[in-house]
């Protein structure tokens, strides 16, 4: 069981001040690193310990980090603009820095949230929480440091018989609602001090939310069972690809868009000897060209035929010739399908009353 002395990032806060409480009750000595020792004074117990100073600042974490057990990050941003990068995850970042600078590892406690591995959302967009919280939980995975993180319910959202705390992987929950799930702050601050005090939730990252029936009187059995977190991996996002929107999957298109996909290139074979790829390449004359290129240095298409030949038509002027079913030739197939609302939608299947019209 750890002891001593523990820091709380975020102390004043309405989750920090329940877990200064109950790391005195635990018979910890907390340590709080804060702005405003006077009204940290007025709002934590006599037993903490105040620190001025400001987490952000390397300076300020690596003298608050001294002599440290534990630490416990129960801060948070509150959604203004550019406040989830300083705050949820620069905070996470300058302590890394300064404990591997140190070499003295200690035990990490992080609170994180519900949903963080779902980004992109109009609320995400505007905040950046999800994104900012779930690098942080990165960040702390690939530093090889001993951490927990704990993704909580909504905030004094349960209901009054709610009280049996019940630990879940893989963030499921993303409804982004109270139906997700919700825990009171009281009852977090007991798990993330269980979490500082059991060994076997070092390298854990798990949800927790209250459910109908009476509290747990120990809080080791929340963390057994458990599956333990791959050092820099995590969980893995929900896919993000999406299937062409322009027509059903029966008559359009039945593949991922190319936006989601990865590229197909397709192997090209060695030029030959004395051959130059590119006209101009190498200095190369026309006769040591490509067929394909030798013609761009000739004159005009006419010069070269019989007399009364037909004259050639421009390549802008010339129009593919359809096939039997109605489509045509894959040059221009990939013109139609720049038309069809999409970013890359292949050409409908053969017999299909969805063609795509020519440009």
């Amino acid at each position: 069981m750890a002891s001593g002395t523990i820091l709380v990032i975020g102390a004043t806060g309405g989750l920090g001040r329940h877990v200064v409480r109950c790391a005195v009750e635990a018979g910890l000595h907390p340590r709080a690193l804060v702005r405003s020792t006077e009204r940290a004074a007025r709002l934590l117990p006599a037993a903490t310990e105040l620190l001025a100073g400001e987490a952000t600042m390397p300076v300020d974490m690596a003298r608050a980090l001294e002599g440290a057990d534990g630490v416990i990050l129960a801060h948070g941003s509150h959604g203004a603009p550019g406040e989830a990068e300083a705050v949820d995850y620069g905070i996470v970042r300058v302590l890394v820095e300064c404990l591997l600078a140190s070499g003295h590892p200690v035990r990490l406690i992080r609170m994180s949230a519900l949903g963080v591995t779902v980004h992109g959302t109009q609320h995400d967009r505007v905040t950046g929480l999800a994104t900012w919280k779930h690098r942080a939980e990165r960040l702390l995975r690939v530093s090889g440091l001993p951490c927990t993180i704990v993704r909580p319910g909504w905030f004094d959202d349960e209901a009054q018989d709610e009280h049996r705390l019940v630990a879940r992987q893989g963030d499921g929950r993303r409804g982004g609602s109270p139906a997700d799930g919700a825990i009171s702050r009281e009852q977090l601050a007991r798990v993330l001090l269980a979490a500082h005090t059991t060994a076997d939730a070092t390298g854990l990252t798990l949800e927790v939310v209250a459910e109908r029936g009476p509290e747990q009187s120990q809080l080791d059995s929340l963390f057994a069972g458990l599956r333990a977190d791959v050092p820099g991996g995590g969980w893995t996002e929900p896919s993000t690809r999406t299937r062409c929107r322009s027509a059903p999957s029966r008559t359009g298109c039945s593949r991922i868009c190319v936006a989601s996909r990865p590229r197909r290139t397709r192997a090209r074979p060695a030029p030959s000897p004395g051959l130059s790829r590119r006209p101009g390449d190498g200095g190369a004359t026309a006769e040591q060209r490509t067929p394909r290129t030798a013609h761009r240095d000739r004159g005009p298409r006419t010069e070269d035929r019989g007399a009364g030949s037909r004259p050639s038509r421009s390549r802008a002027s010339r129009r593919p010739r359809p096939h039997h079913d109605g489509g045509t030739g894959p040059a221009r197939r990939r013109t139609a399908q720049l038309t069809a609302g999409s970013r890359w939608c292949p050409a409908p299947r053969r017999g299909s009353s969805a063609h795509h019209p020519w440009p």
